[in-house]
């Protein structure tokens, strides 16, 4: 846009500003002018604006405050003498700081001084008195008491002493608002005369827009020296503050300066910009050495878009804009199927992400590169790193997978120990089915405490030795302090040259804390990627039924059925009891375990061909669809790993009937010898939701007898409540294990009864 600068009429300049401070001095020169400029909208990112802003803080030491604070109170009370000692100590605290030139400092010195030379004057110590005069006097010559709140008699004794040290300097000077400078900074703007202390003095005389002219005066005490200065004007000069402090101004791209400072607490941003604090913008600063012309205003910092406008400057005067707020750069990063209780961190710090109605949620970033981590318990995490440009959109989808937290390798063979550490994250990451995240640094000085050195888990990877480590401790300390749905810990098995290495496994609480342990050759280019494949299991609880059971005999040529579940499957294709099924599915001959692994793995709604030996014919089945329980038995399957897809699937409240995916759980924690966790987790299934499957199938009888299994192993005193739920299960007839093909609940249940003494008394 372009701007049409104006001149400002010489009377509506403002008051001039407080005494020995050079920036509001200067800025006091120049007339509000309401020039039409654009101020760049509200930054909208909290985290790139704060670190711009500059707060000013106090140089007195709060003990210093407290005394003064003190001593003032006591001043005007009987005690008055007790405050004297407190502001002697506050003086000779402040003195060595007034250097600095702290304009706090120099007033609580001086109010401090004041007090004494007060408290003094009434008790008569004339000579105390004089010599606080004249120290007040060297700190401020310009000082004078105020008739009306001190005696005329302590107020003449000032004048006196003051006089034999202070004399005046008249000045008039053109422009009338140019700073004389002494020894390096400006006094007051004064319309009369400037108090200095006796001496000879080298003086400049200074106006922005003006030639300096440079004086050299004596001062005697007492006396008034006059002098006449008139500079001359050599360009026009703007004045600016901006949102935040520090910003380059340039004009045709030359940079004539930066904004600096933070505008005073008393100073009120104009209504255009008075939404933001006045403590959020810059002092005004003057920028001169400019001539006609018309110019390219720029004004920019690092992290923030730069305000441009075109500048008119007609003649040679004083040009003020409006503040201008500088708009932060930024981008936004979205968020796409993030679960609304999931935590997001970006390079480690907690971040809240707004909603939107679409179900996305989105962050407005400054420009760089982060690394976005999201969590959602122990159920799912997620890590990607995404460059924010300037006014860009990036859209990120949130797949949250299982985290793997690897607590590094131990042992000596560093060697070994990277090598080994790396294949498993490359591993991982080309399985894409478990988010990896390398802990080997943060876990390192707290594993000894925990007893995780390598020669105790090397002990404890001995044939029949007693494990010393608290893995619930160990369990309860890495879900503290890294919030994984499993943990990795591995050993190498030599320090000097290891060839072969123990990874230790075990589950996020509530999964069994007791490790599962997988030995590996280090040097194996396969060993560890076959690991990363046993952790994604296909967590699929279903499989198609037959709705018949079979047994193999020597006198058939093919699977014989045993009986028929009425209304499955098998009896609506028309099987009885005695049919010898000599084809299925292609397999000429099946045996039993061959149908049942060909059912496993049907896909849903597939129809299969069978021929029965009675009728010779071939037949068309659709089997149904069964829920089941896993096969903790494979020795492929790592628990920690199908804990942890269980787990997820119950916190995302997945399609899986609740009670089987928490049966499944009961029945893992068993396998993995966590007889009371096993317990507790299968007494919070809901048993209304859990059916009663009659005539056959999975059901409530599966519950009560794996209930049964966990009490049996807790201890003796559960050994009664473990025969009531063995007899639970065995009132079912028809009832199955593992899934509705599966063997029945019932005769496994009294065997377990019988083993335990019968039925509960």
């Amino acid at each position: 846009m372009r701007v049409a600068a104006r001149k400002a009429p010489l009377e509506e300049r403002p008051a001039p500003a407080r005494p020995r401070v050079a920036s509001l001095a200067a800025a006091s020169r120049l007339p509000l002018l309401l020039v039409a400029l654009l101020c760049a909208s509200t930054a909208t990112s909290a985290q790139v604006e704060e670190e711009d802003l500059e707060f000013d803080q106090s140089l007195v030491p709060a003990t210093i405050q407290e005394l003064y604070q003190e001593a003032e109170a006591l001043f005007d009370t009987t005690d008055q003498a007790e405050s004297l000692p407190m502001f002697s100590q506050v003086v000779e605290a402040l003195e060595p700081l007034a250097a600095g030139g702290d304009e706090e400092v120099l007033e609580m010195l001086q109010e401090a001084l004041l007090y004494r030379i007060r408290g003094n004057f009434n008790f008569g110590q004339r000579q105390e008195v004089e010599d606080d005069i004249a120290r007040l006097v060297e700190l401020v010559p310009e000082l004078q008491l105020d008739r009306a709140e001190v005696s005329s008699r302590l107020a003449d004794l000032y004048d006196t002493v003051r006089s034999r040290r202070v004399g005046f300097l008249e000045l008039d000077v053109v422009p009338i608002d140019a700073e004389l400078w002494v020894r390096g900074e400006p006094l007051p703007v004064s319309t009369t005369a400037y108090a200095l202390l006796a001496g000879s003095y080298t003086a400049e005389v200074r106006r922005p827009g003006y030639e300096s002219q440079a004086l050299a005066f004596d001062i005697e005490a007492g006396r008034t020296l006059s002098q006449t200065v008139e500079l001359e004007r050599t360009s026009a000069v703007v004045a600016l503050r901006t949102r935040p402090t520090g910003a380059s101004v340039r004009l045709d791209g030359r940079k004539i300066g930066e904004t600096t400072g933070q505008a005073f607490s008393d100073w009120q941003p104009p209504s255009a910009v008075a939404r933001h604090p006045a403590r959020e913008f810059s002092q005004e600063s003057e920028f001169d050495g400019i001539l006609p012309g018309s110019y390219t205003l720029e004004i920019g910092k690092p992290g923030f878009r730069t305000f441009r406008a075109k500048l008119d400057i007609g003649s040679l005067d004083d040009y003020r804009f409006q503040p201008v707020v500088l708009e932060a750069e930024e981008g936004v990063l979205v968020l796409r199927s993030l679960p609304d209780d999931a935590e997001v961190q970006l390079n480690g710090q907690r971040v809240r992400p707004t909603p939107a109605p679409d179900g996305t949620a989105s962050l407005r970033l400054a420009p760089g590169n982060y690394r976005v981590s999201v969590a959602r318990g122990s159920s799912g995490r997620f890590e990607g790193v995404v460059d924010i440009l300037d006014r860009s959109t990036v859209n990120l989808d949130v797949t949250l997978r299982p985290a793997l937290v690897l607590l590094g390798i131990l042992g000596r063979d560093d060697v070994a120990a990277e090598r080994l550490g790396d294949e498993i994250g490359d591993a991982f990451r080309r399985a894409d089915t478990w988010v990896v995240l390398d802990r080997t640094d943060d876990s390192r000085p707290e594993l000894a405490g925990l007893g995780l050195t390598a020669e105790a888990l090397r002990q404890a990877a001995q044939p029949g030795a007693a494990v010393e480590v608290d893995w619930n401790a160990v369990q309860e300390w890495a879900d503290r302090r890294f919030q994984g749905s499993a943990y990795l810990l591995g050993v190498l098995t030599d320090d000097l040259i290891a060839s072969e290495a123990d990874l230790w496994i075990f589950s996020a609480t509530p999964g069994p804390s007791r490790p599962e342990r997988r030995r590996v050759e280090v040097a194996s280019r396969t060993a560890v990627p076959e690991l990363a494949t046993a952790f994604q299991p296909q967590l699929s609880l279903e499989r198609a039924s037959l709705g018949a059971d079979l047994f193999d005999s020597e006198l058939a040529a093919g699977a014989v059925i045993a009986s028929v579940t009425e209304g499955g499957a098998a009896a609506r294709a028309g099987l009885l009891p005695g049919d010898v099924i000599t084809s299925f599915a292609g397999i000429e001959d099946p045996t039993a375990q061959a149908i049942s692994q060909r059912l496993a793995s049907l896909p849903r709604d597939e129809a299969v061909s069978l021929r029965i030996e009675r009728s010779g014919d071939t037949l068309s089945l659709t089997p149904d669809r069964s829920h089941v329980m896993i096969d903790f038995t494979d020795p492929d399957l790592v628990y920690p790993a199908m804990f942890a897809s269980l787990n997820a699937e119950l916190e995302r409240r997945s399609d899986w009937p609740r009670w089987l995916l928490q049966l499944n759980q009961a029945a893992l924690l068993l396998r993995a010898g966590d007889a009371e966790e096993s317990i507790r987790t299968v007494r919070k299934i809901d048993l209304a939701s859990v059916p009663s499957r009659a005539p056959a199938g999975l059901g409530r009888s599966a519950a009560d007898y794996l209930l049964g299994l966990a009490l049996s192993q807790a201890g003796p005193r559960y050994l009664e409540t473990a025969r009531e739920a063995f007899a639970r299960a065995a009132q079912s007839a028809d009832e199955r294990l593992f899934h509705d093909d599966g063997p029945r609940v019932a005769p496994r249940a009294n065997a377990r009864l019988a083993r335990l003494g019968g039925a509960p008394q």
